[in-house]
């Protein structure tokens, strides 16, 4: 019986596809060349701006890459990687900005990144905190329908993977958007913890492919908020009594109407969080 448990907690899977990281975090044991995850979004456009978001955590003090997207053309089309000198870059083709930032530790610490093709302006956030700005890749775009790695970095679309290249730590909560989030919806992601995937690649959703050994371990360390008041940090809450408890709370948040997540609470209460150009509202009810 332990040994089953034990191979039931390590997923090693040559070429089957899965769909959705949701509760879920990545762990990477070991150095290796083979050990990665590939991320198959249901599309990958052209892309003149983005926020790049995700939790990681690693004792390794070296370089390594945590978000790859290479092209056929382009094996740096969108890398994101740690330099040994505790430097994060980001690397947009042949321009690659540095930002002397802390380095990565063995907590799990959430990083942002943005760019914009029209000022060229891309900056960092550490844990909800903004780096200053830098100017790179202005009037470029990052090129579509290529292949995300999560663990390798990719010398070519794909593979081209070395060994002291590879990530060893803990990697969960990778989004990605078509658009630069605004300050406070990065600090609600980094405080909340919130489930507002990204629309080009949803960590609760996307498709994926495991190759060698990588550990798919339950990640309870965020407790999605119910209570008005602490769903947002701006913004007024609303509570209308009637037969049944209804709580409206006002949040700015991006720029679509689709919901960002629906979730039910036991049996009595159901919970969506719409988003739109004005607000961001959850909506309890309870029967």
């Amino acid at each position: 019986m332990k040994t089953f448990i034990l191979l039931a907690s390590c997923l090693s899977v040559l070429g089957s596809v899965s769909g959705g990281f949701s509760g879920k975090s990545l762990v990477f044991q070991t150095q290796t060349d083979n050990s990665y995850v590939k991320l198959l979004p249901a599309e990958f456009p052209q892309l003149s701006a983005f926020t790049l978001c995700l939790r990681a955590a690693s004792e390794a003090k070296r370089g390594y890459s945590l978000f790859s997207y290479a092209t056929a053309t382009k094996d740096n089309e969108l890398l994101l990687w740690h330099n040994e000198n505790t430097k994060l870059s980001l690397r947009l083709d042949a321009d690659l900005l540095d930002f002397d930032l802390p380095e990565l530790d063995a907590q799990l610490r959430h990083i942002c990144v943005t760019w914009d093709s029209l000022t060229g302006l891309t900056t960092f956030w550490i844990n909800g905190v903004r780096s200053l700005r830098k100017v790179g890749h202005q009037g470029g775009v990052v090129g579509g329908g290529g292949t995300v790695i999560l663990g390798q970095d990719q010398d070519q679309e794909g593979g081209g993977f070395e060994r002291g290249q590879s990530f060893v730590g803990e990697l969960t909560d990778v989004n990605l958007w078509d658009h630069v989030l605004s300050p406070t919806d990065i600090k609600v992601l980094n405080r909340g913890c919130h489930r507002a995937g990204g629309n080009i690649i949803n960590w609760a959703t996307v498709e994926y492919e495991s190759r060698g050994i990588v550990n798919i371990q339950d990640n309870n360390d965020c407790k999605h908020q119910t209570d008005c008041d602490e769903l947002t940090m701006t913004g007024k809450c609303t509570h209308t009594e009637s037969n049944s408890h209804t709580f409206s709370c006002a949040h700015i948040m991006s720029d679509s109407a689709t919901p960002l997540y629906m979730h039910t609470h036991k049996h009595t209460h159901t919970h969506t969080i719409y988003k739109s150009h004005e607000n961001l509202c959850a909506l309890h009810k309870q029967n």
